[in-house]
């Protein structure tokens, strides 16, 4: 059984459709045909953008052109499409349209009642091959709506060419703040290593064992006591410090020195020269010693002397007594 016959309207019956000039009977195949053929929806599609093509130059005229402002502009949606063809004329065409707003045009009179004679005037021109009737002012130009594509087009690389610029500057930006903070990192960094050594110099300096073992874990040590020197001693002790050995611990015997608080300082007697020296010192529990931790990289296999120090009302050193004592460092 053969299928329904495709409809297949002429472009005159379709400019009436558009118009709306067709009897109902006439119009409702059509629109429901648009829907389903393709074909038919394209030649709809292109000669309505003619159709409003033609209105924006001014090239309708008569009954075409009163039932285009009677009918076509009744339609919110499709008087939007006319404001739009306008604006695009001008971008694309740089000239003002020829036709007024289509709010007034909407208003314009039409005669009510045409005579039955009347015929609608002859097809405009269609952009699907139809017949040009007239030649178009500056020649022929595709219809408005068909420049949507391009203009659409041309907006997307614009649009583009902004993002990528924002990117690009959002980018720099980030580059530079990172850069910024690399720089603080390193400058805080290097900064919180000079604090740490000069804590560890004054840890150092201090002689208090607890402090030293605070910043030096787990490091190898050599205790002694070392008496009051006394006249006539002969004896001198010796340390000896094995290899790896991070302190010694000297524990001198105060004698009759009873003062709140001491310095401590090694000499080379050879060179008179004085190689280290702490911080302040603090008795020990029962008065009669005070300790003294020094570096054992400090010390060689030679005599060296620990001057015991304190300090004085008039802000100088006083030199209360020397320890000799021979190192040996294995």
């Amino acid at each position: 059984m053969p299928g329904p016959q495709k409809l297949e309207p002429s472009d005159a019956v379709l400019l009436r459709y558009l118009l709306g000039a067709l009897p109902v009977d006439e119009a409702e195949p059509i629109e429901e045909a648009s829907i389903v053929d393709e074909d038919l929806a394209a030649r709809l599609n292109a000669m309505e953008c003619d159709l409003v093509d033609s209105y924006v130059r001014s090239e309708l005229e008569g009954t075409n052109l009163a039932k285009f402002q009677s009918w076509y502009l009744s339609s919110p949606l499709r008087a939007r499409k006319v404001e739009a063809a306008k604006a695009i004329m001008l971008i694309v065409d740089g000239a003002e349209p020829g036709a007024v707003s289509v709010t007034s045009e909407a208003k314009a009179p039409v005669e009510a009642n045409p005579p039955a004679a009347a015929k609608i005037a002859p097809t405009p021109t269609l952009s699907y091959g139809g017949r040009p009737i007239a030649a178009r002012p500056g020649g022929a130009r595709a219809g408005i709506f068909r420049t949507w594509p391009m203009l659409g087009f041309a907006a997307a690389v614009l649009i583009l060419i902004v993002a990528v610029g924002f990117l690009t500057s959002r980018n720099k930006r980030l580059r530079n703040e990172v850069a910024e903070t690399k720089k603080q990192t390193s400058e805080l960094t290097a900064k919180l290593n000079e604090e740490h050594a000069a804590a560890n110099v004054d840890s150092q300096k201090s002689g208090a064992p607890e402090n030293l073992a605070h910043g030096l874990d787990n490091v190898a040590t050599v205790t002694m006591f070392l008496p009051s020197p006394t006249r006539g001693a002969s004896n001198v002790p010796t340390i000896k410090i094995p290899a790896g050995t991070g302190l010694v611990v000297l524990s001198l015997g105060l004698g009759s020195n009873n003062e709140e608080s001491y310095r401590a300082q090694l000499m080379d007697p050879a060179t008179q020269k004085v190689l280290w020296h702490s911080g302040v010192l603090r008795p020990g529990s029962d008065g009669t010693y005070v300790s003294v931790t020094v570096p054992a990289p400090v010390l060689r296999s030679k005599m060296y002397l620990l001057q015991l120090m304190h300090d004085a009302a008039n802000g100088g050193s006083e030199l209360l007594a020397s320890y000799p004592f021979r190192a040996e460092v294995k």
